[in-house]
């Protein structure tokens, strides 16, 4: 009937407002994650570095499942060349992703 379709139409345009919602309050953790990463690495002396999140696709929630860290810019300052690059910026990202290391790759 008539009615029937007016309620499916709204439950599932509800439906849709609430996935976009979701999806932008996911978009700017994202981009806070990424600044937060990239300030930390930063003050450790590696700068211009470039993240890619890798998410659940099937999930509402904010699943990173892969961390993807390009280097192909990557200065680091003079004053801690002797650091280990890798070992830090796993670091870094664990400290603001709950990821193991083992899901976070490097691309140079």
């Amino acid at each position: 009937t008539k009615n029937d379709l007016d309620i499916d139409s709204i439950i599932k345009n509800e439906i849709e407002i609430d996935r976009e919602y979701v999806e932008n309050i996911n978009e700017s953790r994202l981009l806070a994650l990424n600044n937060s990463i990239i300030s930390e690495a930063e003050n450790v002396g590696l700068n211009n570095i470039e993240i890619e999140f890798v998410l659940n696709e099937d999930s509402l929630n904010l699943d990173i499942e892969k961390v993807n860290i390009y280097l192909k810019n990557l200065v680091i300052d003079k004053n801690f060349t002797h650091i280990d690059k890798y070992k830090t910026l796993v670091s870094v990202v664990q400290k603001y992703v709950n990821i193991e290391k083992e899901c976070i790759f490097f691309y140079e």
